[in-house]
């Protein structure tokens, strides 16, 4: 089966394109990205092909000459580009982030705001080799069995037409089709795991069966397939009985307590499943997790028992005070918590505990996030997130205790009044 008609096989067995009108490519520049664009754009004309580039600024010129390039090609292709420019070095370090993970998450942040904005499904260029890698980083790390899945052809919006191919079949088409791109050189670079597993791993797993990746795919299917029947049994066992539970076999038991567990703290891993079992069985007679909570059995079911909740909060003590640009002397407000942009008349301004649907602008991140997502990543226990105090414009969070001022509402050179958070 040649590259063209794997592709279309991925499309069709997942579905990829039902509904779609319009397709936003994450378009790095590289081989990989640039064939799915050029693929798309010839066998599904009906559909309205766009392109998105994230220049994360890691590489000096070269990142300059990756954004330069994928104008050009988009220009001469006729497509419409949306880029976005981003200090990740930075942004990673302020956020405690790895460089990796910090710069997947901006690219899909912008993906998303891009995908709002024009209805459009994301696709995504990860290959078959792609996902083995991610397999056996994976398996390195100790993950079970649903990290041993590789990486999903479909997930939400987003779309991986050339989960089926492999990084050869590519560099074939790209050759066939007369297809220039870039190279990154950080592709190149031993520092990052995925990197090693390629240029190292993979080669010596070749050498024992120089069809490796091919038979890859029978191993991902397989995996699938099992992950998928255990998955379903598991879901029939909807129960929180501990009698019932300790006598399930133990991979549908331990996707069970999983999911009981997944109720009280969502970032679940194998070794809460495992104290899990050990409070089934009696070895222990309660454990916490990372939030807080301590986990239990009460009348032979598994519960929660909350720490107590420190639930009052400083709200009552907070004012702002407006001060226009000629009066404002910073030195002389003790006390101040937070400086931001007042210049807009219409807001309207409350200090509050948070609400659902309340999205925060970290500063120098680039995008705004919700407060569940935002208060997940930074790890803030769940006990102690209804009495954080926030200065909000409907749901837009313009200032938070603790977390400073929403980059919307930082101070530039054009703010003429000032808005001060400061105690009472």
């Amino acid at each position: 089966m040649n590259l063209e008609l794997k592709i279309k096989e991925a499309i069709d067995k997942f579905s990829m394109l039902k509904d779609a009108k319009s397709i936003v490519v994450a378009l790095s520049g590289g081989i990989d990205s640039v064939s799915l664009l050029h693929f798309l754009k010839k066998k599904y004309f009906s559909i309205n092909i766009l392109a998105a580039h994230v220049n994360h600024n890691l590489r000096g010129q070269e990142s300059a000459l990756d954004e330069k390039f994928v104008k050009n090609l988009c220009k001469l292709w006729n497509i419409k580009l949306f880029i976005k420019s981003l200090d990740v070095f930075k942004i990673a370090k302020d956020a405690k982030q790895g460089i990796e993970e910090c710069a997947r998450e901006l690219r899909y942040n912008f993906l998303e705001e891009i995908s709002e904005k024009t209805k459009s499904k994301i696709a995504v260029a990860h290959t078959l080799s792609d996902s083995l890698e991610t397999v056996i980083f994976n398996f390195a790390r100790g993950s079970g069995i649903d990290g041993l899945k590789g990486i999903s052809a479909i997930r939400g919006k987003i779309i991986r037409p050339l989960i089926f191919i492999t990084r050869n079949e590519i560099e074939v088409y790209a050759k066939e089709n007369n297809l220039q791109h870039i190279t990154d050189s950080s592709n190149f670079s031993s520092k990052f795991s995925r990197n090693r597993i390629r240029m190292f791993i993979i080669p010596q797993l070749k050498k024992i069966n120089p069809s490796f990746e091919h038979t890859g795919k029978r191993f991902l299917y397989q995996i699938n397939r099992d992950n998928d029947f255990l998955k379903e049994i598991s879901e029939k066992e909807n129960v929180n009985n501990i009698d019932k539970i300790k006598y399930l076999p133990e991979a549908i038991r331990h996707r069970v307590l999983k999911k009981i567990l997944c109720k009280f703290y969502k970032s679940i891993e194998y070794k809460h499943v495992k104290l899990a079992d050990n409070l089934l069985y009696g070895e222990i007679n309660s454990f916490t997790l990372p939030t807080g909570i301590e986990i239990k059995i009460l009348n032979n079911q598994i519960v929660e028992k909350k720490i107590e909740k420190n639930l009052t909060s400083n709200i009552k003590n907070f004012i702002i005070k407006k001060v226009c640009i000629k009066d404002f002397k910073l030195d002389e407000n003790k006390g101040v918590f937070g400086v931001f942009d007042a210049s807009n008349s219409n807001l309207i301004l409350e200090f509050r505990t948070r609400r659902a649907g309340d999205v925060f602008y970290p500063q120098k991140r680039g995008c705004g996030k919700t407060l569940k997502k935002f208060f997940n990543e930074m790890k803030v226990p769940v006990y102690k997130r209804n009495s954080i105090s926030v200065l909000a414009h409907e749901n837009e969070i313009i200032w938070m205790e603790n977390f400073g001022v929403s980059e919307k509402y930082k101070i530039t050179y054009q703010t003429n009044i000032f808005g001060i958070v400061k105690f009472r």
